[in-house]
């Protein structure tokens, strides 16, 4: 993940924070296995990248 797309992800998380707020809605989610495990795999496939496999 690129910083501007961190930078885009954050901003969007402020802005979903707000409208809840003004609705007055807790905001809430369910943990997804399927998730967890392609962002644990995704990790691994990161640290040995080398090159310009880390532009990809």
């Amino acid at each position: 993940m690129s910083l501007e797309h961190l930078a885009e992800t954050k901003g969007q998380i402020k802005t979903l924070e707000k409208v809840f707020k003004t609705i007055g809605v807790k905001p809430a989610g369910e943990k997804c296995d399927a998730t967890d495990g392609l962002l644990k795999e995704a990790v691994g496939i990161f640290a040995e990248a080398q090159g310009v496999a880390l532009e990809a």
